[in-house]
């Protein structure tokens, strides 16, 4: 993606993400309903609530690492929101701003991921469809099954708020041939607002590779 030199030209996405937790299974039936537990009743594997990041801390949270994936641009802050935090994030045209946290925790266990975000800008460039340069989603949540040799076999599952893909769409991505996405949120419909999002991982990763999930999990 090009850089945008000039300001008329930059577009700015914010993306603001508050909780991010693992759950345990409510019952045999692992894929979510209506009917599945609250989130409450479940056990859960906080993988990030930004409780321990001081608020006005900027730039990379502690205990997250960075991915220079392209032109790595940091514009982080943690932010107080009602009784809690919430991690700010500032996206520009021509930058990335990716960061990890690993996970050691048994998939079977706690198969399901939950976040809540809120974006306030979409991208136009966003289209899970369209490969290349041009396909800019508005936010993501990847979780990464890590397999040796780690760069060529792990396999990722992405998480995405897009612009034009319907919700539901699931397709490899043609730039990294390890990722796939899955859309959950399309549209300006609920931007601006804060959203709460669960999936059950292990059956997204069951009906994508046709086999269960193993080794070590990271969030993005």
């Amino acid at each position: 993606m090009a850089t945008a030199a000039r300001a008329f030209l930059v577009r700015v996405l914010v993306l603001v993400v508050a909780g991010i937790t693992l759950q345990a299974c409510g019952s045999e039936d692992t894929r979510l309903s209506e009917k599945d537990p609250s989130p409450s009743s479940l056990a859960e594997f906080v993988v990030e609530n930004w409780t321990s990041q001081p608020v006005g801390m900027v730039g990379i949270p502690n205990g997250w690492i960075g991915k220079d994936w392209g032109n790595s641009k940091y514009d982080f802050r943690v932010e107080a929101a009602g009784l809690g935090r919430v991690l700010h994030l500032k996206s520009q045209r021509g930058g990335t701003a990716i960061i990890s946290k690993e996970a050691r925790v048994d998939i079977q266990q706690y198969p399901r991921l939950e976040w809540q975000w809120n974006v306030a800008v979409l991208s136009m460039d966003g289209d899970a469809r369209k490969g290349g340069e041009i396909n800019d989603h508005s936010a993501q949540i990847y979780v990464t099954f890590a397999r040796f040799p780690t760069k060529v076999r792990s396999r990722t599952i992405g998480y995405v708020w897009d612009t034009f893909a319907p919700t539901g769409t699931i397709i490899k991505s043609e730039k990294t041939v390890t990722i796939t996405y899955i859309v959950v949120r399309s549209g300006a419909a609920d931007h601006g607002k804060w959203i709460t999002e669960r999936r059950n991982v292990r059956e997204d990763y069951r009906q994508i590779y046709g086999e269960e999930p193993y080794g070590s999990v990271d969030v993005v």
